[in-house]
């Protein structure tokens, strides 16, 4: 599923690997039924859900080409900005994280 989504909309393949690993520690801490160990369209209550793992890895490769990469915002750095937001008063937690699950993948 990677390569394919590297194919499609050319994502450096560590990359949805990494925002899980951060998110929800690779899948193992997911809400339930919602099929997202990316922590894609989580704000508090509000939870984005997905029929199958296929289909939550195919909408977020989709979102992180289109409302992220095409607007600028490539590295763990710039995406966190609008990922996550509150994690830059954070001390970049979020990114530093996702950062080094991508060189682990290298």
């Amino acid at each position: 599923m990677q390569l394919y989504l590297k194919d499609k909309y050319n994502l450096d393949y560590r990359l949805m690997p990494s925002i899980a690993m951060q998110e929800s520690n690779g899948g193992k801490r997911v809400i339930k039924n919602s099929n997202n160990p990316f922590g894609y369209g989580i704000y508090g209550s509000l939870v984005l859900k997905f029929n199958s793992w296929e289909e939550g890895i195919e909408r977020v490769g989709k979102g992180l080409r289109e409302d992220y990469l095409n607007e600028g915002l490539t590295s763990p750095y710039a995406i966190m900005t609008k990922y996550t937001p509150s994690s830059v008063a954070k001390g970049n937690a979020w990114a530093k994280g996702v950062s080094s699950f991508m060189e682990e993948l290298q």
